[in-house]
């Protein structure tokens, strides 16, 4: 398919790429690339989430990498935000635009 050119075609894309496999602690994440919606940007055992979205990724299609930034509140508070870490710019119609880091 090659990465999407409308909101449509992304949401499709990144909805038949998502997926979960495993079982027990094994659980694993298969997550799209958030900018192109290729399978596997990142892939996670559930048990090892916030580390590996931290380290985030690059995609091997569109080459833009991503990664959260979480801020601890409380102790059972936080809050996070997906930032783009390298590649060109995002589609202008796959909003909202991430901030760079």
């Amino acid at each position: 398919m090659g990465e999407p050119k409308t909101r449509e075609e992304w949401e499709k894309r990144f909805a038949e790429n998502q997926k979960i496999s495993g079982f027990g602690l094994a659980t694993s994440m298969h997550m799209p690339c958030p900018f192109c919606a290729a399978p596997d940007f990142l892939t996670y055992r559930i048990i090892d989430t916030e580390e590996a979205l931290v380290d985030g990724a690059v995609c091997k299609e569109c080459n833009r990498g991503a990664a959260i930034e979480f801020s601890v509140n409380t102790p059972s508070n936080k809050q996070f935000e997906m930032v783009q870490t390298s590649g060109p710019d995002q589609p202008v119609w796959l909003d909202p635009l991430m901030r760079r880091r």
